[in-house]
Order: structure tokens, then C-alpha cells, then sequence
């Protein structure tokens, strides 16, 4: 998808598919669904949309510089954002909860959008047998 220049924007569980093979030695594949508001990396009208699951948005789309001044360049949705969506998704397999919880969508979002302030600390919380320091690692660059 990314080699392809796509931006997905909405990686979240619900669009995680995982498909079995009846081959055994192919086992199972992974793959996304719903497309719907993906876009080419390059379409700097769609990628400077905000858009995505609350809780699952890279956080940098939220700290929105061009609605406080109009003058500054707009944040776009990169490769970046994927990868974050996809730590988010990784960081719940392994901790058994969403990376950011709540009901209401401005507390999502608020969260959301600052979650690099308690990043480590919700790293650390996750059980030891749960996730190797290479886990560990690798969602410290995911995210």
C-alpha cells in the first residue's frame, strides 16, 4: 500500500482482517480493510483533511497549525500516521486495552492528541510476559 503512495488513515481492529489459507505451509496473511477515506501520499487537499478513528489518529493530525493561524502550512497525513495507527493497533494486542480509552469523542480526541505526554509510562505498565523489550521497542517507534 505505502510502495503504492496510499495512505489508508483508519487502520483501527475493526479494519484488520486476518485470513486463513487452506494451504498449510501459507498459514495466515493479514490485511486492511476499508478504504473508503484512503488517499494518494501526494493529494495535499486529502491528506490535510483530519479524519480516522479517535484513539487511533497520529497525534501530530491533531495539533492543527492553520486553525490558529491561517498563515502556517496545514499537517498532512504521511506514511507516519499509518505507522502510528498500526503501533496503536499493536500496543492493544499487547496490553488487552485500547492505547487510549474513552466514550466521549472530544476526551478521545484530547487524549489522543497528547498521548506522546504518557507514552512511555503506558509502555512500561504492560506485563513483562506480555512484551519482550524488543516490543517494547518497537512501539516506542511506532508510536
Amino acid at each position: 500500500m505505502h510502495a503504492k503512495n496510499i495512505v489508508h488513515r483508519d487502520i483501527k481492529p475493526d479494519n484488520v482482517l486476518i485470513k486463513s489459507s487452506k494451504k498449510v505451509d501459507l498459514g495466515r496473511k493479514v490485511c486492511l480493510a476499508d478504504f473508503g477515506i484512503a488517499c494518494l501520499a501526494s493529494d495535499e487537499e486529502q491528506t490535510s483533511k483530519l479524519c480516522g478513528t479517535p484513539g487511533f489518529i497520529d497525534p501530530y493530525m491533531l495539533n492543527i497549525p492553520e486553525y490558529v493561524d491561517p498563515s502556517l502550512q496545514p499537517i498532512r497525513a504521511t506514511v507516519k500516521s499509518d505507522i502510528f495507527s498500526v503501533g496503536s493497533v499493536f500496543y492493544g494486542l499487547l496490553a488487552g486495552r485500547p492505547l487510549i480509552e474513552g466514550t466521549e469523542i472530544q476526551d478521545l480526541l484530547m487524549k489522543n492528541r497528547d498521548i506522546h505526554l504518557t507514552l512511555d509510562a503506558l509502555i512500561d505498565e504492560i506485563p513483562p510476559n506480555f512484551a519482550s523489550t524488543h516490543s517494547r521497542d518497537l512501539l516506542r517507534c511506532m508510536l
